[in-house]
C-alpha cells in the first residue's frame, strides 16, 4: 500500500469525488510514501513527485489524473532500470504500492525539498532547451539533498532499494 501526499493545488486539480484519507498508515513501500505537486516546466503542466524517505523525484504530465497511480508507478519502473537494477528490484516495488491512497502532505521537511526541486524545474529549459522530462528527472535525482545529508537521491534510493530487495530474498 502507498500514500501519495499531495499539495492543496495537486488534489484540487485532481477532482477528487471523495476527500483523501485523513491519517493514513504509513506506506508499505521501500521508498515510502509519495508526495506530489503540480508544477509548469515552460507552460506545460507536470506532476512531480518525490519519495518521502529517499526524495527520489518523478515527473509525469499532467494529464488523464485519473490514471495517476498507474503513470507514477511506469515512470518509477523506468527510473530503476535507468539505475540498472534489476527488474525483479522494480516488481517489487510496484506490487508494494497496491493499493494507492491520496493524503495530504505532512512534512514539511519533504515538502520543502519538493519545492526546492520545483524551483530547479523552471531553471533547467533555460540552461538545457533540449531535454525531455527523463533528462530533467535524472538531473534532479543527481542533486545533492541537505535533509539526506547532502546525499543524491538517485543513490539513496538504489541503496534502499537494494536492501529492500535483500529483505525479501531472506
Amino acid at each position: 500500500m502507498v500514500v501519495l501526499r499531495c499539495t492543496a493545488k495537486l488534489l484540487k486539480r485532481l477532482k477528487m469525488g471523495k476527500e483523501p484519507i485523513k491519517d493514513p498508515e504509513p506506506s508499505t513501500t521501500v521508498l515510502g510514501d509519495w508526495y506530489a505537486n503540480i508544477v509548469y516546466v515552460d507552460r506545460r503542466p507536470l506532476v512531480l513527485a518525490i519519495s518521502e524517505k529517499s526524495l527520489l523525484p518523478l515527473l509525469v504530465p499532467a494529464r488523464n489524473l485519473d490514471q495517476l497511480p498507474d503513470h507514477l508507478m511506469r515512470a518509477l519502473v523506468e527510473r530503476i532500470q535507468r539505475m540498472g537494477l534489476p527488474d525483479t528490484v522494480a516488481q517489487q516495488e510496484i506490487t508494494r504500492m497496491d493499493p494507492f491512497f491520496y493524503g495530504k502532505t505532512a512534512s514539511r521537511s519533504v515538502l520543502g525539498s519538493l519545492n526546492d526541486f520545483a524551483y530547479l524545474l523552471k531553471t533547467i529549459p533555460r540552461v538545457h532547451p533540449d531535454w525531455g522530462l527523463v533528462d530533467m528527472m535524472d538531473s534532479l535525482g543527481d542533486t545533492p539533498c541537505s535533509p539526506l545529508g547532502y546525499q543524491f537521491p538517485s543513490e539513496k534510493a538504489e541503496e534502499l532499494l537494494r536492501e529492500g530487495s535483500i529483505r525479501v530474498l531472506k
